[in-house]
């Protein structure tokens, strides 16, 4: 956010959603005005890997802190750890119970909870790349209810 005007190369975080039936979601994709430059790109992919490990862990009976362990893990040794948390609950508000999934989150996935995953690194010198999707919890897995292209899109 600024007052600059944006220009070739720059990378928008758009953060977003609907409701439908009073229920809501919540998004976030990344977009290069033009095209993205090579660090941009292996950011890009660092934060998507790191999201697929979060996947993986999104799973009734599951403990909330592992979805954030499992990319804060794989982030910080790459210069990046984690500045929020991994996501939240979604519902009849965007920011819904259960409120926040961090490294102290100690409550437990519960199968028919909808949560976000959203990993995030941040760079001072040109911004950052968040990537999130919403997920149902199911007994030994989840469903992607998030259908948007997820690379990152050059304009």
């Amino acid at each position: 956010a600024g007052s600059r005007r944006l220009k070739q190369g720059d990378l928008l975080l758009l953060d977003f959603g609907a409701e439908y039936e009073n229920y809501a979601s919540d998004i976030t994709r990344m977009f290069a005005l033009g095209r993205s430059s090579k660090h941009q790109k292996e950011m890009y992919k660092m934060v998507y890997e790191a999201k697929e490990l979060s996947h993986a862990e999104a799973y009734a009976g599951n403990a909330a802190k592992n979805l954030f362990l499992a990319s804060e893990n794989f982030l910080t040794p790459r210069g990046h750890p984690l500045i929020h948390s991994i996501g939240h609950g979604l519902g009849l508000r965007v920011h819904d119970f259960p409120t926040r999934m961090g490294a102290d989150a100690e409550w437990q996935l519960e199968e028919g909870m909808v949560v976000t995953i959203e990993p995030g690194a941040y760079d001072a010198k040109w911004g950052g790349i968040r990537i999130e999707d919403d997920v149902l919890i199911e007994g030994k897995g989840h469903k992607r209810l998030t259908k948007a292209p997820k690379q990152l899109v050059e304009l």
